[in-house]
């Protein structure tokens, strides 16, 4: 469901730049600080390449990481080891074919097979790919399926998903709860439908709460991120408040469904019961699933790693912590 930088636009733009021969770049290598503390990294900024565990119901961080230093990105894994150097124009990312990916084309282009949990390529589409999604049409408040894919695109009755052959897998693979967007179907059977906003519902199709959001995502450890007018907040499975819309976005670009960037970006989602949130001053800071403040609002970024484990900015210098 999301594309951070993933338009045609985009894919032209890099197309024409690929073939400027721009080489990679120096990178300072992680170095090993004074003794006793962590190892650290010296870059610009870091970027998560979050994915989808359905089977669980959570999103959840791959471990790998796109950064930059200048204008220009690769890719680290969690112990801050190089795996891509800094070349490219644009951030790293992850395609259906389960691959990291980074570059342009034409031009020096590199993509690296990784491990991804099951039921990601089942039910997320990605870079490339397609995906099953519950949507609610606005005019009749019907609960449906939307089955896409790269250039084609179905609405469907649940009745008529349940004849489908992947029904079952995709009801299994389902978490309890999951995000629903509400959308205008169009008349043209060549437009995708438009979506208007964001709720929740049942995988049997039964809508949860009549609140509506630009943005919602699952939920992980019991709370999931819904956004209002570029601001996001935190719910708790009872569709109750955990905080207010009071934190700006992370990382990535969030862009529209007319394509206009609704910056500050994506909000992060818990990792073990923890939240890395940027507050109105943007400073980070973490807090956990009750909206309690766990570290205190006074970092330059947090970037939450699967394994529980934070890189934590100040600076340009970056360390690994354990909250």
């Amino acid at each position: 469901m999301k594309k951070l930088i993933c338009a045609v636009s985009i894919l032209l733009l890099i197309m024409s730049l690929g073939a400027c021969g721009f080489g990679p770049r120096p990178l300072p290598r992680p170095k090993e600080p004074d003794s006793g503390d962590n190892i650290t990294f010296e870059c610009d900024e870091i970027w998560p390449m979050p994915l989808r565990d359905y089977i669980n119901g959570t999103p959840y961080y791959s471990p790998y990481l796109t950064f930059r230093i200048g204008d220009k990105w690769g890719i680290i894994d969690e112990e801050f080891n190089v795996i891509v150097e800094a070349f490219d124009e644009y951030p790293g990312g992850i395609c259906i074919e389960k691959e990291i990916h980074i570059g342009s084309w034409p031009g020096e282009y590199v993509t690296q097979e990784i491990p991804l949990k099951p039921g990601y390529s089942i039910a997320d589409g990605g870079h490339g790919g397609g995906g099953i999604s519950y949507v609610c049409d606005v005019d009749s408040n019907e609960v449906l399926i939307w089955s896409y894919s790269e250039g084609s695109s179905e609405v469907m009755t649940i009745d008529e998903f349940v004849s489908e052959d992947y029904f079952n897998d995709f009801i299994d693979i389902m978490p309890s709860i999951v995000p629903m967007r509400y959308i205008k179907q169009s008349e043209s059977e060549w437009e995708w439908p438009q979506t208007v906003a964001y709720g929740y519902c049942d995988k049997q199709g039964n809508i949860l709460s009549t609140e509506r959001y630009d943005y919602a995502d699952y939920f992980s450890s019991g709370v999931a991120t819904v956004m209002k007018n570029g601001k996001w907040a935190y719910i708790d499975e009872s569709m109750r408040a955990v905080t207010g819309f009071e934190y700006s976005g992370c990382y990535g670009i969030f862009y529209a469904e007319d394509g206009m960037d609704i910056t500050p970006g994506w909000a992060h989602a818990a990792v073990k019961g923890l939240i890395a949130v940027r507050d109105a001053s943007g400073k980070y800071g973490i807090i956990d699933t009750s909206g309690q403040t766990v570290l205190p609002f006074e970092h330059d970024s947090i970037v939450p790693l699967d394994n529980g484990n934070f890189f934590i900015q100040n600076d340009d210098i970056w360390e690994i912590k354990s909250i």
